[in-house]
């Protein structure tokens, strides 16, 4: 009974213009968009050291890329997108700005930022790391694209309908069966569908691009500060230039003997004969 009283039009509808009233003092929403696995929480952590700041990484709700797993009940109620604005709004009141770095921006809610919110206040990051490593990670915690109990829920199906890079005939192939391959798809699918976000919306929302090496650099940090409007409610963030978050060492596994990157020369080559530019740069 409370969450079909929580979780309808009439309250969404209200709440909504509640948490408008104190988000007027918002300057900023600010979302972290990249694949996962480059350092994104280290900007969250960033951003947390001020008290004017809403700072989060992943916050509830959890944005599924399936959400097959919702009871059907669930389902029928408010829309995941709808209840994960309304947090946005709730996290946001009576703060200079709200900053997210979550790997499923770009995946599930994007078209928050884009027609939800004033594009005048929405500011991206694009945080960028070497698909090898980014793949290398993933796969290192058994995180796999399209492959429960993780790869189907947060990262996107190199076997659905609708992706910009289509290599599902391939991807069954013997040559390029392996699962490390899924996750090198992963990455040029993700940077491809953020390649495409920013030219559609290029025209009215800013964006900023940082490689993961940015972060160690005190000067870049400083970019990222006054490229969201906080230089003159930041503390001194020296001690946090370099620091690194959100390692998940206890899930990690030793690789096999394999050598990777023989593999990723592989995929360059599959890349190339379908019209794809391989990323070169490490």
């Amino acid at each position: 009974m409370f969450n079909a009283i929580r979780y309808n039009e009439a309250t969404y509808r209200l709440m909504k213009w509640w948490y408008g009233l104190g988000n007027r003092s918002v300057k900023a929403y600010v979302f972290v968009c990249s694949t996962g696995r480059c350092g994104t929480n280290t900007i969250s952590d960033v951003f947390a050291n001020s008290n004017e700041v809403s700072s989060l990484h992943e916050p509830y709700p959890t944005m599924y890329s399936n959400h097959s797993d919702l009871p059907l009940v669930q389902q029928r109620q408010l829309s995941l997108l709808k209840r994960k604005y309304l947090n946005i709004l709730k996290a946001a009141n009576y703060k200079l700005a709200y900053v997210e770095s979550n790997h499923m921006f770009i995946k599930t809610f994007f078209q928050i930022a884009s027609e939800f919110l004033p594009s005048d206040k929405v500011k991206i990051i694009h945080v960028k790391r070497d698909p090898f490593s980014v793949a290398s990670s993933f796969y290192a915690i058994n995180s796999i694209p399209g492959k429960p109990p993780t790869g189907d829920r947060f990262l996107l199906d190199p076997f659905a309908d609708g992706n910009l890079l289509d290599l599902r005939q391939e991807l069954t192939s013997e040559n390029f069966r392996h699962d490390f391959y899924k996750c090198l798809w992963y990455w040029y699918e993700t940077e491809q569908r953020i390649a495409k976000a920013k030219l559609l919306t290029a025209d009215k929302i800013d964006w900023l691009f940082l490689e993961t090496k940015d972060l160690n650099s005190p000067t870049k940090i400083q970019e990222l500060i006054s490229f969201v409007g906080l230089t003159d409610v930041m503390p001194n963030i020296q001690d946090l230039v370099g620091m690194r978050s959100n390692q998940k060492k206890v899930q990690k596994s030793h690789f096999s003997k394999i050598d990777f990157k023989i593999y990723e020369e592989r995929f360059n080559q599959l890349l190339l004969s379908k019209g794809f530019m391989p990323h070169t740069e490490c």
